[in-house]
């Protein structure tokens, strides 16, 4: 065997990871694109409607309930998003770690110095 081919050899399995990789980031990131446009859409409607039902608010009390409903409506969109883009995150690492079989009990290097 040559040294190219020795080299090859070598290096396939690291080309194969890196390329399963690329698949898993993509992946990743596309369902990540879907779901912020989703919730920026959700977001765009309850605010449209939003400001819909407070125009229709025949006094302060009412335009007040319409005001903190709305509010705990968007903090539940952004909350539940966030949540999601979390746990895909979480699952992202996790392939990379398992494709690339990396420990995750591994320390930095400064606290084995320390």
């Amino acid at each position: 065997m040559s040294i190219f081919q020795n080299l090859q050899e070598s290096i396939a399995p690291f080309i194969e990871k890196q390329q399963e990789s690329g698949v898993l980031q993509t992946a990743y990131f596309k369902e990540t694109i879907s779901r912020t446009g989703e919730t920026l859409t959700t977001l765009t409607t309850d605010g449209t409607s939003y400001l819909t039902d407070l125009t229709k608010s025949d006094s302060f009390s009412s335009a007040l309930q319409t005001h903190i409903a709305f509010e705990d409506n968007l903090k539940a969109t952004i909350i539940d998003a966030t949540k999601a883009n979390l746990s895909a995150a979480t699952s992202l690492f996790e392939e990379l770690t398992t494709l690339f079989n990396i420990n995750r009990e591994m320390t930095a290097p400064a606290n084995e110095i320390a």
